[in-house]
């Protein structure tokens, strides 16, 4: 087991997944799921149903919060 963030970070295996950004069909509108980055660098789509073929990505500003 990982002792700290720090190892859990820098595994390689998938422990850690952070929404990047949503996906919201083109046909409806609807959100109907995340992109996630995970500690091991890779991303991943995660649908809240079946997926969906005519889609846009709506990436997440780094820093939405920043002055």
């Amino acid at each position: 087991m990982a002792d700290d963030l720090g190892d859990l970070l820098n595994s390689s295996k998938k422990m850690i997944g952070t929404a990047v950004g949503r996906i919201v069909s083109n046909d409806s509108g609807r959100h109907v799921g995340f992109v996630y980055e995970w500690n091991t660098g890779e991303i991943e789509n995660a649908w809240f149903d079946e997926t969906e073929d005519d889609v846009a990505y709506e990436i997440f500003a780094d820093d939405q919060n920043a002055a």
